[in-house]
């Protein structure tokens, strides 16, 4: 999701037919400089002060056709889903889930590391394999990682999960199918998604 440069109003105004209520124009990658404040690298992010209502200003976002004003400085926790059609049985997924880091603290083994800590303060029956370090067919430098868990009162599944990071930005892209089919699943469909991707700034 690509920002463009913020606009002093304090609120946004209503726009004229055929205008936008601000000007989109190319910005530079990331999101200004982090605070440099004693958090876990990787775990968290980085924190700032809470947004004061009656002191905001707008800056406008672009992104798969839509337009829209945010206030300044909020960070960009994307997610992407892309679900196997509705068929009556277990649905397969692929999720990118995108997060700011402090790219002065946080290379990718520091990420990876401190998703891994997340995981298992959310999901304590998970099992999850030691972190691999691995280039895709497109050389992207990416840790992977497989789990398996047994949500309460759900399905048995397994997961392979892509850690990568970029500039302010740190993502982990999600593979699920249920545990009995995850290994096809993984050989024909993952694997191939997997090796396709690619970051473009």
């Amino acid at each position: 999701m690509k920002k463009s440069a913020p606009v002093p109003p304090k609120k946004v105004p209503v726009a004229e037919p055929g205008k936008e209520p601000w000007k989109l124009v190319p910005q530079e990658e990331g999101r200004g400089d982090a605070p440099d404040l004693d958090v876990p690298p990787g775990v968290r992010g980085y924190d700032a002060e809470p947004t004061d209502p009656d002191d905001v200003a707008f800056e406008g976002i672009h992104h798969q056709g839509l337009r829209f004003a945010i206030p300044q400085g909020w960070q960009d926790r994307s997610v992407v889903t892309f679900m196997e059609p509705s068929h009556g049985g277990f649905r397969r997924s692929v999720i990118l889930n995108m997060q700011p880091i402090d790219p002065r603290r946080t290379d990718l083994k520091a990420f990876v590391d401190g998703q891994i800590v997340l995981l298992r303060e959310k999901l304590k029956e998970a099992v999850v394999t030691a972190p691999v370090p691995r280039k895709t067919a497109t050389g992207l430098q990416v840790m992977t990682v497989t789990l398996a868990l047994h949500p309460r009162g759900g399905e048995k599944v397994r997961q392979l999960q892509a850690f990568f990071v970029a500039g302010k930005t740190g993502y982990v892209l999600t593979c699920t199918a249920e545990h009995d089919a995850f290994d096809a699943w993984l050989e024909n469909v993952f694997e191939p998604i997997l090796s396709t991707l690619s970051l473009q700034r």
